[in-house]
């Protein structure tokens, strides 16, 4: 039986879901004008538009697919035969595509959820200022109503990085790197007046249109996965599934205190590359206007081994305090700065039982990795109890 509270949020996300569903029927039968609708009908004569943009006299003769795949996103590698190649610098011999999903199922979450317009917000308005490695984007664009976008990003295979996912184990140098990568990128947003200005289109605890949505979903989903996969779950965690569930609107508020930056919003591992040294963010989804903690609790928790974190945590969020005040920030107390971590645990644990009830967003392995050192993170920094003292 649904409560009056929860009633509400249901329409609200069934509102949602009506509204953009008119907007992908009106789509198909007007069209959208300069995005293609499927990775397959990106050619020659397209690219060579874009393209030309910062490669003058450039000509693409054949594109041929070097391999691709689907899910929150349409992904394709494409190689480039090139009849003409300018006079200015050489352009790439492959590019990576991301365009809206093809199934309507999975575009109605994305639009929902802004998730294609925020990553091209964020290539389009931010990327250049952003002082961490990620790819270069040579052409993002978005439709209004409708949401279907394009980016067309540099093929990182070329340059050879190094990707992996949570269920493979990272060593205490790659996940140094992370941390301080992390700090540098939160370093130069710290408290920024651009979030009240020209980036107030950033996702903020006080300007999200998809709360209810989201408090909604995470009610119905989190106890799905945890049902999925009850050998990973501890028995004190399952107990205290309706406090953490009742506490989402406190947590909200707690994990929104300042000082805030500009935070990637999925850390995990997944959405990393190694290169030359450094480490590389990738999709931009979910970017917006938080408390650094939420990056750093969140890749902690859920991309670095049970034992490697539980041995190394405390050091290594003194690390991203020591790196943020290199940078000239004025930062929180370790203290503090312990107490979100053990905040935000909750907040990498709700991510990682929601993954686990949509069994199609990851692989079995990906998915029993964060479920269960998340899990094991809630018990290890007593994250249960800090929601009852709040």
């Amino acid at each position: 039986m649904l409560t009056r509270a929860e009633l509400v949020d249901g329409l609200h996300l069934a509102r949602g879901l009506a509204r953009e569903g008119f907007f992908l029927v009106l789509e198909r039968i007007a069209g959208a004008e300069g995005v293609p609708a499927r990775v397959h009908e990106i050619g020659p004569a397209w690219l060579t538009v874009i393209l030309q943009q910062q490669f003058a006299g450039i000509h693409i003769d054949a594109v041929r697919r070097l391999g691709g795949t689907a899910g929150t996103t349409d992904r394709v590698r494409l190689a480039l035969q090139y009849k003409a190649r300018g006079s200015g610098p050489a352009p790439p011999a492959s590019l990576f595509v991301k365009t809206s999903p093809s199934t309507s199922r999975t575009r109605l979450f994305i639009n929902l959820m802004h998730l294609g317009a925020n990553e091209v917000g964020f290539y389009r308005e931010i990327a250049k200022e952003v002082p961490v490695e990620h790819p270069r984007c040579f052409y993002a664009q978005v439709t209004d109503g409708s949401q279907r976008f394009v980016l067309v990003l540099e093929d990182l295979v070329d340059r050879h990085a190094r990707f992996t996912d949570v269920s493979h184990p990272l060593d205490l140098a790659d996940v140094r790197a992370v941390v301080q990568t992390l700090a540098t990128l939160h370093a130069a947003w710290w408290e920024s007046p651009r979030f009240h200005g020209d980036l107030v289109w950033l996702k903020a605890f006080e300007r999200n249109p998809n709360q209810r949505t989201e408090r909604f979903l995470c009610r119905a989903a989190v106890p799905q996965g945890l049902r999925a996969f009850p050998d990973l779950v501890p028995q004190v965690v399952t107990n205290a599934l309706p406090l953490l569930l009742a506490a989402r609107d406190q947590l909200e508020i707690e994990w929104a205190r300042g000082p805030r930056t500009l935070i990637h919003g999925d850390a995990h591992v997944g959405n990393m590359y190694f290169l030359d040294g450094t480490v590389g963010l990738l999709d931009w989804q979910v970017v917006q206007y938080g408390q650094g903690m939420r990056d750093l609790s969140y890749f902690l928790v859920n991309s670095v081994p049970t034992e490697l974190r539980r041995s190394e945590q405390r050091a290594l969020i003194e690390l991203y305090l020591e790196t943020l005040g290199v940078f000239g920030v004025e930062t929180p107390t370790f203290d503090d700065a312990w107490q979100q971590y053990r905040l935000h645990a909750i907040y990498a644990w709700i991510s990682a039982a929601f993954t686990a009830a949509a069994a199609t967003l990851q692989s079995a392995a990906i998915v029993r990795a964060g479920l269960e050192r998340s899990c094991a993170a809630l018990v290890d920094l007593e994250s249960i109890e800090a929601v009852r003292r709040l």
